[in-house]
């Protein structure tokens, strides 16, 4: 460290730039403070009020950021240098017309940098992933629980950032692991592969399977270093020990005002992807598919939150590529409850102002509860009526929109509660979880799947609701080690709910098979 400081200035040595999530910027901070012992000095390089002359980075040991931040600075630099070199090249002068001059955290030049929830980059063409991929370091560190989520292809970023050739290299990714037309998920085996095997067990498709992890492993054991749940030490102990956790699904009815609906949804679904498959079109309506999987599944939660004002109504079959952006233009990360506008643009919802009620009724007086909502307020009754330990629960969904119907019942009910989302800053989430942890505060806090699904530490909760499930197991896998995590005490609760007779039950089964990844 003493010698990163004594170093030459314009060298910009020594420090570690910790990049993050937003939700866990102040965990960071909070956890170098009382753990380095005062050996290290620290700061959070986050918000429009951060000293972008990048002169105060050089004071300290340890530099914490979020991904949307970096990204911004990035997409901001990219874009002068693109202007730059376009007036070099016409020859005019003007603002353009000089060397750009890097934002402070591509210039510095870190001893380390340390991707946390390094999965956020997994898409190789977001600004996100172009960003980690134009830092200058000496050492790379990605940290992540679920590296691989969808496909083997979600490490290649994490490749990439780490330096690791040649699998860095997306032209040698492709060729050695191009997908076959048989099966996308697995990595190319040479075609003098035989079909059959002397164990009839192995098929073509699993001997693909062995190659691909095989070769993948090969490169990996070097530099990589795994620790679960159930690792156990040398003597044969775990090396962390955990309370027990049960995780049970509560498998619901629909009422027949929600069946009616949701039958008559999924008919006017099937009658239009039908149509697609006879005009040989479903490819080019990808989007369209999509969105109505996004209201089938919504129906399961609510009706009302089919018939929210989102801007459904738009000419959705020229969203394209806009609806399969992995992040949000506007803060530059994951989306968090994604709203489609009229003019066919995509945004976090909490982000953009819509006018009047997200609903398309008057929920005052039109309020009624759905089959998820009773059975999650039933349950929250009862486990608020335990004594011991003291019960602390949080409330998990991927829609905001459905967070504000569940603050209904909740409020109904005079029951304190907190709530996190992508509309909070960094100091207010930071003061929602101070007040969640807190002896005396709110047991309840709802929680959106993509704002606060990742790092957080909510220790002080024993149960947690999943009121509707993600496409990734991994992504919930996220949000339940919120609460079932090293410093919980008492066994952990997780419940599900989910509908009978519906798209949850096929979201059910391709999660089992992503698992097996």
């Amino acid at each position: 460290r003493e010698a990163g400081r004594s170093g030459p200035r314009q060298a910009r040595r020594g420090a570690t730039l910790v990049v993050c999530p937003m939700s866990l910027l102040s965990q960071w901070h909070e956890n170098l403070l009382a753990h380095a012992g005062g050996a290290l000095t620290a700061t959070v390089y986050y918000g429009q009020g951060r000293d972008k002359s990048g002169a105060t980075l050089l004071d300290h040991d340890v530099v914490i950021t979020t991904y949307g931040t970096l990204a911004s600075e990035h997409s901001s630099f990219a874009a002068s240098e693109a202007a730059s070199a376009e007036s070099a090249a016409q020859g005019k002068p003007g603002p353009f017309f000089r060397a750009v001059r890097k934002p402070p955290l591509l210039a510095a030049r870190w001893r380390r940098v340390v991707l946390d929830e390094a999965h956020t980059i997994k898409g190789r063409a977001t600004q996100q992933a172009k960003a980690a991929f134009a830092l200058d370091c000496e050492c790379r560190w990605a940290v992540s629980g679920t590296p691989v989520q969808n496909a083997l292809d979600d490490l290649f970023s994490l490749l990439h950032f780490l330096r690791l050739a040649p699998f860095d290299d997306y032209a040698y990714w492709r060729q050695n692991a191009r997908r076959r037309k048989g099966d996308r998920r697995f990595w190319h085996v040479p075609d003098a592969l035989p079909d059959t095997s002397p164990t009839p067990s192995l098929t073509r498709a699993s001997l693909e399977v062995v190659a691909a992890f095989g070769l993948l492993r090969g490169a990996l054991d070097p530099l990589l270093l795994r620790r679960t749940k159930s690792t156990r030490g040398a003597d044969g102990q775990p090396i962390v020990a955990l309370p027990p956790r049960a995780t049970h699904i509560e498998w619901l009815l629909l009422s027949e005002e929600e069946r009616d609906f949701y039958d008559a949804l999924r008919t006017q679904s099937r009658v239009r992807f039908d149509a697609f498959v006879a005009e040989g079109r479903v490819l080019n309506n990808y989007a369209t598919v999509l969105h109505m999987l996004l209201q089938l599944r919504q129906a399961c939660d609510h009706p009302y939150l089919v018939l929210a004002r989102s801007g459904a109504d738009a000419d959705i079959s020229r969203l394209g590529a806009r609806l399969l952006r992995h992040e949000c233009v506007i803060c530059l990360d994951q989306f968090d409850d994604p709203v489609l506008t009229r003019c066919s643009h995509t945004f976090c919802r909490d982000l953009v102002t819509v006018p009047g009620s997200r609903f398309a009724v008057d929920l005052d007086s039109h309020w009624k509860a759905s089959a998820k909502l009773e059975a999650l307020m039933a349950d929250v009754r009862e486990t608020l009526a335990t004594p011991l330990p003291p019960p602390a629960l949080v409330i998990v969904s991927q829609w905001t929109s459905m967070l504000d119907l569940v603050q209904r019942p909740l409020e109904a009910a005079e029951l304190r509660f907190e709530r996190l989302d992508g509309k909070l800053s960094q100091p207010a989430r930071a003061s929602v979880l101070k007040r969640f942890a807190a002896r005396d505060g709110p047991r309840i806090l709802l929680l959106s799947l993509r704002a606060g699904g990742v790092g957080l530490n909510l220790v002080s909760a024993q149960t947690l609701y999943l009121l509707d499930p993600w496409w990734n197991p991994a992504v919930e896998e996220q949000a339940v080690n919120r609460i079932h995590r090293i410093g919980q005490r008492y066994p952990v609760r997780i419940k599900r709910f989910l509908v009978q007779d519906s798209v949850e039950e096929r979201i059910l089964e391709l999660q089992k098979r992503k698992a097996a990844l």
